[in-house]
């Protein structure tokens, strides 16, 4: 019932308009009705007032909120109130790489995802300089999804490559990049993306057999038989 949610946060407010978790949560409520501009607004109010350490924690209790009320409507499957909580945690914290992660997925899934999302949310930049903890599972559910999305995205080999240094589940990776290497091989005709791909996954295991016994098969079909 969010208009009693609202009106009682808004009776809140005016009794004690120093609580800035009021305007948290009314705001949530404003998205969550479907008002994005009015939550926006309701948000931005006690941040233009406050000084800059206010900022900064205010900052961090809103996107907590944010976060936990984006994991209960992915829980329920509710995709686009998610994606669209997600949008607005960015607008806080462009940076938080987990957060993109899933927004991503959320796009894939929602059939909204466009190839310069990549770029534009300057995710395989972060993945390349942050020393953030990212959620490997997530970083491998992603990589699968944009390969099944389209194994021709132009930044997949960038994407794949920054991710390396996140992979400790090998053979998790391996099943995503080995598949989608033979199909570019084979039924895209782009032997030498494929080759590319193979020579990742040689950057965490050299002497990998299975990866090796492919790449061999790619050298040939390339008419590169020293290399093969």
């Amino acid at each position: 019932d969010y208009d009693r949610a609202i009106a009682l946060y808004t009776e809140l407010l005016e009794n004690e308009p120093e609580i800035k978790n009021y305007y948290w949560y009314l705001g949530l409520s404003f998205l969550l009705q479907g008002d994005e501009i009015e939550a926006q607004t309701t948000w931005m109010l006690p941040l233009f007032e406050a000084e800059e350490k206010e900022i900064d924690q205010g900052q961090k209790e809103l996107i907590s909120i944010l976060e936990k009320e984006a994991i209960k409507q992915q829980e329920n499957k509710v995709y686009p109130l998610a994606w669209t909580i997600r949008n607005h945690l960015k607008e806080f914290d462009p940076d938080h790489i987990n957060n993109l992660l899933i927004l991503l997925d959320l796009s894939i899934k929602l059939e909204k995802y466009m190839e310069e999302e990549l770029s534009e949310l300057g995710l395989i930049e972060l993945l390349q300089q942050s020393d953030q903890e990212v959620n490997e599972d997530l970083l491998l559910w992603l990589l699968n999804n944009i390969v099944l999305y389209d194994p021709r995205t132009p930044q997949l080999f960038d994407l794949i490559e920054v991710s390396l240094k996140y992979i400790t589940k090998k053979d998790e990776f391996y099943l995503i990049v080995v598949p989608t290497a033979i199909k570019i091989a084979y039924n895209l005709r782009n032997n030498q993306l494929a080759i590319k791909l193979l020579q990742l996954c040689l950057k965490l295991e050299p002497k990998n057999v299975q990866i090796l016994r492919h790449l061999t098969s790619f050298y040939e079909d390339g008419k590169h038989s020293e290399k093969a």
